[in-house]
């Protein structure tokens, strides 16, 4: 089920990056520009590669954090379900020996009134 889950997650992300592909292919945005960051100068693309470019990291981004975040919740719910096994095995153990206490505690009222009645 969660593969399924990751599979149409991916589809539906490589849909939308084909979709603003081509949204952007018949766009407007044909300006060459060169991006400068601090002291470095990037080549000249246009402004619709640049924000496909953005955008696309953006998705993988997000992808890559959905995706640490998914498997870090898998492992605690195994962890959680693990120690709730544990605690109803606890929990059995010890309703058993409650059960256990109530007879010998019983057992050990009707020996006692036993006796109280033969003396």
């Amino acid at each position: 089920m969660m593969l399924l889950r990751r599979l149409l997650y991916l589809v539906v992300g490589l849909m939308a990056m084909a979709c603003m592909l081509v949204l952007g292919l018949l766009g407007q945005n044909q300006a060459a520009v060169s991006l400068r960051l601090l002291e470095y100068e990037t080549p000249e693309y246009s402004v619709f590669w640049w924000l496909l470019a953005a955008f696309g990291a953006g998705l993988v981004l997000g992808l890559l954090i959905l995706f640490i975040n998914s498997t870090k919740n898998v492992f605690e719910r195994r962890r959680f379900q693990k120690e709730a096994k544990q605690r109803d095995k606890r929990i059995e153990e010890l309703t058993t020996e409650v059960d256990q206490l109530k007879v010998e505690r019983l057992s050990a009222l009707e020996s006692d009134a036993e006796a109280t009645a033969a003396s």
